[in-house]
Order: C-alpha cells, then sequence, then structure tokens
C-alpha cells in the first residue's frame, strides 16, 4: 500500500482542482460515489482498471496519480491494450516466462489464470510489476510507448 495513501491525496486534489464531488466524478466513471469516497480515504484497493478511467479522465499518467511523478502528463496518451495481453507482450519483449515472475515473488501463480479471465490486477500490483520489469506503469500498461 506503499503508493495508495499518495493516489488518495492526488485523487483528492484533482477532483478539488476540477470543482468535482465525490457523486459528479462517481457518475463521470460509472462508479459507486462510496467507492471514490473509499479511495479518497484510502480504504480500499482500486483495480487498474478503474485507476485508468481516472488517469484518462484527468488526462494524467498512472505515475503522477500514485506520486511517482510530478508532472501531470509528459508523453503522448496512446490506446491500451487489456491487461493481460500487455502483460504477455512485455513478457515476451524481456524474454521473462510466468515460471520466473512468480519464482522471484512477483504474483503469485493463481494470478495469471485469474487475469487472463479478465479480473483485473489491483493497482499496487501492476506496480510491482512495471517495477519488476524496471518500466513506468505507463509504459507497462502501453499508455506511454
Amino acid at each position: 500500500m506503499r503508493y495508495m495513501t499518495k493516489f488518495a491525496e492526488r485523487l483528492s486534489e484533482l477532483m478539488i482542482e476540477h470543482g468535482l464531488t465525490n457523486e459528479k466524478l462517481a457518475v463521470k466513471l460509472s462508479v459507486d460515489d462510496g467507492t471514490i469516497g473509499c479511495w479518497r480515504k484510502n480504504k480500499h484497493n482500486i483495480t487498474l482498471h478503474n485507476a485508468l478511467k481516472i488517469a484518462d479522465y484527468f488526462k494524467c499518467s498512472l505515475e503522477f496519480l500514485v506520486g511517482r511523478s510530478k508532472d501531470e502528463l509528459d508523453f503522448a496518451l496512446h490506446p491500451h491494450k487489456p491487461f493481460y495481453e500487455r502483460l504477455r507482450q512485455v513478457m515476451a519483449e524481456h524474454n521473462i516466462t510466468w515460471y520466473r515472475i512468480v519464482k522471484d515473488g512477483i504474483v503469485s501463480d493463481c494470478n495469471l489464470s485469474v487475469w487472463k479471465n479478465g479480473t483485473e490486477p489491483y493497482l499496487e500490483t501492476v506496480i510491482d510489476i512495471a517495477d519488476y520489469f524496471k518500466l513506468t506503469l505507463d509504459q507497462f500498461v502501453g499508455r506511454e510507448i
């Protein structure tokens, strides 16, 4: 949860800057307003899917959202692939197998099958995987090339 406190702060800052209430942002992101409140209080994990919706809405980088960059956006946004598809692509580019990632303790073996079936990972897990590949979050998910 090391980056989620900063995520909660940045989300609140962006909402204030844009004059958004929890209810207004919830409508724009198609989530429950209670969920927005929990994210702002760092009481719920956020999935990559929802973090991307926030980053896309505010036109900022994931790196900015989690406090790893001071620049809101310093690259041209690219459409991103589904998580599992992008993960497999990055693994191939780095010649890394799933066995190696599991053995290195980055994620558990059961994650691959649930991600393959469309379940979205939590943002904190994506941060760990991006760090493993020495990529920014936005590079890892394919928003930045």
